[in-house]
């Protein structure tokens, strides 16, 4: 993978302004409902294919502006916020073999892209993070474990993110939301 080595201050502020807009835009749409709208319903569910493309895109979205020198903070988020918008709006929420057909809330949109950008960091530029956003993400990886750990399976699960021991583990999906 091609990374560009240093990316101006000027763009990584114009990119982090245009996520801002696309959240503030998105948010509203997605906070209008839970349920599926009529357009909803007709989307196709995204498949696996599909979660593991717009995964990947969180990844890099985040480790180029984590090159940036933007804090996890904000690159986290927005990446995983990137991929729940994308999962919304292109397929209306729905995600082929989850929650018994039905579109997921943005709760577990959220998480479960979440966990998916948090994988891609760890296979694309865990280890040329800096040791302190590498305890950021271990931090937020033991944040899932432990929201998992409380938790009582059920029927809507994911896996948690893998630590950089490799180990995963089935989990409920439940917010987990960095600061911002």
């Amino acid at each position: 993978m091609i990374f560009i080595p240093t990316v101006s201050r000027l763009i990584a502020q114009f990119l982090i302004a245009g996520i801002a807009a696309l959240t503030f835009v998105a948010e509203p749409a997605m906070a209008q409902s839970n349920s599926a709208t009529p357009t909803q319903s007709a989307a196709k569910p995204a498949t696996q294919e599909d979660i593991n493309t717009y995964a990947w895109m969180g990844g890099v979205s985040f480790c180029v502006l984590n090159q940036s020198k933007v804090s996890v903070n904000i690159a986290l988020p927005a990446s995983a916020e990137m991929m729940t918008a994308v999962i919304a709006a292109k397929h209306g929420r729905g995600i082929a073999n989850a929650n018994n057909g039905q579109p997921l809330n943005n709760e577990m949109l959220f998480n479960g892209s979440l966990a998916n950008v948090l994988e891609r960091i760890n296979n694309i530029c865990y280890s040329k993070l800096n040791p302190k956003d590498k305890a950021e993400i271990d931090n937020i990886i033991s944040q899932f474990r432990a929201a998992a750990a409380e938790q009582t399976p059920s029927s809507n699960t994911t896996t948690t993110p893998k630590s950089n021991s490799g180990a995963s583990s089935p989990a409920p999906i439940r917010t987990v939301k960095p600061d911002r």
